[in-house]
């Protein structure tokens, strides 16, 4: 992994720092400050690379990114990008006459060797998911340039785009498998975003129905906390039947319904390690448990102890 952090370095150095580290680890770029804020820049970038895929986390203080016809004849990089904002204020990309506006719960594509600028009014935080540029062509044919794509919250391709990203973040180095599916659905759904027929490719198939699973699993844990969470509400979410969604996991060796308690087990699991200050009562219902007892009884079966005394095994010793 590499990791990019201005922490350490002297405040009024760390925006060239910034610049000039992204220039060699990343892609050569002009930028500059955002006036009107007196605190020192900061800035961090965590990237790992996932097959033939690069993904990144980025969170940083407002500057205007600018890949310009310049910086681009140092370097192209043929990388066609998905970005996925996490802040809540927006983020201005502009390419020539044409600007987007993105929001949380957006995803834009673009090529990284188009010449844009990138700037918002707040920090900004961004996940960025990387594909070569060789993996699209094998499906669209040779492009000088892709032209950017603009995914709003609504549209299906958007929800399995966002959940990739999340799930390329999440995943632990080494997992060569996981690794080579994961960039293969990122190959494909990006070029479904540029006109390819889903069913152009049985591969593409396949592909589509790890990313509902990987959008499954997503909202399974951003809502594991709602006791109403079952596998209909899950189904109902992304737009397929109950019987498909069980199906889809099925071929992964995994179900719906267990991937929701499992969810809800890590967030118990996490609540009673960190939270003192909360009850068993408290964290039951926090976890999406409507019954004490069922969770007493679910925890025990997770973790070969009950709440309390798991509790007392975890808390900090001196």
């Amino acid at each position: 992994m590499i990791v990019i952090d201005t922490e350490r370095v002297a405040p009024k150095e760390r925006f060239s720092y910034w610049v000039d580290t992204i220039g060699a680890d990343f892609f050569p770029i002009d930028a500059e400050e955002i006036e009107g804020s007196d605190a020192p820049f900061t800035g961090q970038i965590e990237a790992s690379l996932i097959g033939d895929v690069t993904v990144t986390r980025h969170v940083a203080s407002p500057y205007k990114l600018k890949r310009t016809p310049r910086s681009i004849s140092r370097a192209e990089k043929n990388f066609v990008t998905v970005g996925i904002p996490y802040s809540s204020a927006p983020v201005i990309q502009s390419f020539g006459d044409s600007q987007l506006v993105a929001r949380r719960g957006d995803v834009i594509v673009y090529d990284i060797d188009s010449a844009h600028d990138v700037w918002g009014p707040d920090s900004s935080s961004e996940l960025s998911v990387f594909v070569p540029r060789e993996r699209l062509e094998n499906y669209l044919g040779r492009v000088p340039r892709f032209s950017p794509r603009y995914l709003r919250p609504n549209d299906p391709l958007t929800t399995m785009l966002r959940a990739l990203g999340h799930s390329l973040y999440q995943l632990r180095p080494g997992d060569l498998r996981q690794e080579g599916s994961l960039s293969d659905v990122a190959a494909h759904l990006v070029s479904i975003a540029y006109g390819l027929h889903p069913e152009a490719d049985q591969t593409i198939g396949r592909s589509l129905a790890e990313a509902r699973v990987l959008q499954a699993k997503l909202f399974i844990q951003a809502h594991c906390s709602d006791p109403r969470l079952d596998v209909k509400m899950v189904a109902r979410h992304i737009g397929i039947s109950v019987r498909r969604l069980q199906s889809l996991f099925e071929r992964e060796g995994a179900s719906a319904s267990r991937c929701i308690s499992e969810a809800r087990m890590a967030r118990a699991h996490d609540l009673i390690v960190r939270r003192h200050d909360l009850s068993v009562q408290e964290i039951a219902w926090a976890s999406g448990f409507y019954s004490l007892s069922t969770f007493y009884r679910s925890f025990a079966e997770a973790f070969g102890s009950s709440p309390a005394r798991y509790r007392d095994g975890s808390e900090p010793k001196g």
